[in-house]
């Protein structure tokens, strides 16, 4: 982690959140790391906040997937080193060879070895629900530009076409947001007068 940064958690899920804190505890980040519920679709952060935004295996989650990452962009810097990563999962390219393995494995064998390790198959079928519903990556990459950021680089972790999408991405063109959606400058102005605004941090980081 860089020495003088700071950042900022955010999820759905106050059960992941308290797990996620007492991880925080035990490494004694306490002081740089916050966490904090929300979604991401409706970010209360100002405009221009973070230098960095990494998002694993969270957008095809997103509830609005295109109001999320409008949303990401809004709170991403505009200057050319701040980025967004995007990590996630989905079906691999029928060019790939080694495709039929790969959906053998996600759609039967994870589920089947998870009823037996935890005995929560359900949670592992949603995964391979979503990684179906998950665009393909130049559809996804189109998604990007289309909704505030500039790609600059895709790649399977993998070899083959396999493993999960990593997306890197600046912000590019903000035109797209829908007139009269509120930054979250706007929607928090009163709750944040008086009060320090974390845009003043050296160096901000949300994942």
């Amino acid at each position: 982690m860089i020495p003088s940064a700071q950042v900022t958690g955010i999820d759905p899920s106050p059960n992941m959140l308290a797990l996620a804190k007492t991880k925080v505890a035990e490494a004694e980040l306490s002081q740089r790391i916050e966490l904090k519920l929300g979604e991401s679709e409706t970010l209360t952060f100002e405009d221009d906040t973070f230098d960095a935004i990494f998002v694993s295996f969270g957008v095809r989650n997103f509830a609005d997937r295109e109001r999320g990452l409008r949303e990401l962009s809004r709170v991403l810097k505009t200057e050319p080193h701040a980025v967004v990563a995007i990590l996630e999962v989905s079906d691999p390219p029928a060019s790939s060879p080694l495709a039929p393995i790969a959906r053998l494995f996600t759609r039967t064998i994870v589920p089947f070895l998870a009823s037996v390790v935890s005995g929560r198959p359900d949670e592992y079928v949603y995964l391979q629900e979503s990684m179906e519903s998950f665009p393909d990556s130049d559809t996804f990459a189109s998604m990007l530009e289309l909704n505030g950021f500039e790609l600059i680089s895709h790649q399977r972790l993998a070899p083959f076409g396999l493993g999960p999408n990593l997306f890197v991405a600046r912000c590019g063109s903000r035109s797209s947001k829908p007139a009269g959606e509120e930054s979250g400058e706007n929607k928090d102005k009163d709750k944040n007068d008086g009060a320090e605004s974390t845009s003043t941090r050296e160096e901000k980081t949300e994942i």
